[in-house]
């Protein structure tokens, strides 16, 4: 990726916060979407996950928000003089966060985070008692730990004492929004991803509502990106003068600035991100009447509507393997070197649950195939082989509602600097992939958004692209030998849970 110096950034300049979930960050492009030198002007704070083995993954929003502000005081401390080029702040956080306020708008819950899967069994319940294609066709996502209507059922029957206090049901960065300006917001895009937003008129969803005992005054009032919040409290602009009178636009999801800043912000180009966690995702020019089972309809704006699917697996599973299986040299030669499904093993990669397709809490990993003879490489190789399985698998529903889409798969996220995995990825697709340079693609999209929403970027500019790299193209024996691989993937999930 490209960066520019300080001196030959071209203003006005625009800041991002990146609220993940180990860190967060600020970073700082100028008026044509470039980084200024992350060495020169950064700020960034370790934010740790507080984990239990019931499945708790909270974070104290007292700490989240002491961390956001250390950022941004080390982020204009570094810009200097430059800060008064900053002209708007532009976030994205990681989304399905959920946090419960008092009467004061003062925080009475740990920040939930979608990874927190203690709600399964209200999960499960919900779907028991309810047929899910209604919500997940008003609400376009599916009933799942990772989203507020098992999570408030959750918190009603375990922590009553919390419940009868709460008055407000927010995402983390509402709450952090309202403390610096006094104004309680949500974005679209953070709504659609709580599974309470309808996916059609943009209203909190009734039936969602309604069934939690809940009114819609319950939650923040809703806004989308460009509706952007100005003028600090008074404690905050004196903290940070340079940034008190300048729009702060609404904080979007981190899955929606990727596509933006991968530049799949326009429908027909299907994006891939592997870091952590894997998703695809696609825009679409209008919302689908009709959305697949297993895939989402989440927003990035009003105007961008959506669709795709995640998975809990992705760069968890291989770091899973590396930290549990004896060092391998050269590792990435000798996974080269090998055929596509040497290791005769089939992996389900469900170590921490399953989300698309089948969104099954109860799902765990599962390797079968295993003899004397099975190796370390055999291992790692099959894991990261059965992850590609599963995005084909999303790959093969998406591309049904996409039409002429292009070809290729724009892709990102840490997994590219293994070339051994993005060619599989690649095989598994039987499509080219098209790797990303771009390594801030969330920062990046948000940037753009903003530049955007100012006016400099649109009908007569259109959003920048980012680099890539050349395509990397798929094998046709490979591709073949993954379809065989998906086969059995697929025949072993049958026989363990019942649904392919």
């Amino acid at each position: 990726m490209a960066y520019v110096l300080p001196d030959e950034a071209v203003g006005p300049l625009v800041m991002t916060l990146d609220f993940g979930t180990s860190s967060i960050r600020a970073l700082v492009y100028d008026a044509k979407a470039r980084l200024l030198h992350p060495d020169r002007v950064q700020g960034k704070e370790i934010v740790v996950l507080k984990t239990g083995q019931g499945g708790e993954a909270t974070f104290d929003p007292m700490r989240l928000l002491e961390a956001a502000g250390l950022v941004l005081d080390h982020a204009l401390e570094s810009l200097g003089a430059l800060a008064s080029q900053v002209k708007a702040v532009a976030c994205d956080s990681f989304a399905s966060s959920m946090l419960v306020l008092d009467g004061r708008s003062q925080p009475i819950s740990d920040v939930f985070t979608y990874a927190d899967n203690r709600c399964a069994p209200q999960a499960a319940l919900i779907r028991e008692k309810l047929d899910q294609s209604g919500d997940h066709d008003r609400t376009g996502c599916m009933i799942h730990s990772s989203y507020w209507p098992a999570r408030i059922e959750w918190l009603k029957e375990t922590h009553p004492t919390i419940w009868a206090r709460a008055r407000t049901i927010c995402s983390w960065t509402d709450w952090l929004f309202s403390h610096w300006f006094g104004t309680l917001r949500t974005s679209l895009s953070l709504a659609s991803w709580t599974g309470m937003l309808d996916r059609r008129t943009l209203t909190w969803d009734s039936v969602g509502v309604s069934r939690a005992g809940l009114e819609p005054n319950r939650f923040s009032p809703l806004g989308d990106f460009g509706d952007a919040l100005c003028g600090l409290s008074s404690k905050w602009a004196r903290r940070w003068p340079a940034l008190a009178d300048i729009p702060w636009y609404l904080p979007i999801a981190d899955g929606a600035a990727a596509n933006v800043g991968s530049g799949a912000h326009s429908p027909g180009r299907v994006a891939l991100t592997i870091g952590t966690t894997a998703a695809m995702r696609a825009v679409l020019g209008k919302v689908p009447e009709n959305l697949p089972k297993g895939l989402w309809n989440y927003r990035i704006d009003r105007k961008r509507p959506l669709v795709g699917g995640a998975t809990t697996e992705g760069g968890n599973i291989f770091a899973w393997m590396r930290q549990n299986l004896p060092e391998i040299s050269h590792l990435e030669e000798r996974l080269s070197a090998r055929d596509v499904g040497a290791h005769g093993l089939t992996i389900l990669p469900f170590w921490a649950g399953e989300r698309s397709p089948n969104w099954n809490d109860q799902a765990k990993g599962v390797i079968s195939g295993v003899t004397l003879d099975t190796s370390p490489v055999d291992l790692i190789q099959a894991s990261l082989e059965s992850v590609a399985c599963r995005l084909a698998i999303i790959l093969g529903t998406l591309e049904k509602m996409l039409g002429n889409s292009e070809r290729e798969i724009v892709a990102g996220g840490g997994f590219l600097s293994s070339p051994f995995w993005v060619s599989r990825v690649a095989d598994a697709f039987a499509r080219p992939v098209k790797p990303c340079r771009e390594i801030e693609t969330t920062s990046r999209g948000v940037a753009i958004l903003a530049l955007e929403a100012m006016g400099l970027l649109g009908e007569n500019c259109p959003l920048p692209d980012p680099d890539y790299d050349p395509l990397v193209v798929a094998d046709s024996g490979r591709s073949f030998a993954f379809s065989k691989m998906m086969e059995e993937q697929q025949n072993l999930y049958q026989k363990i849970y019942g649904v392919r």
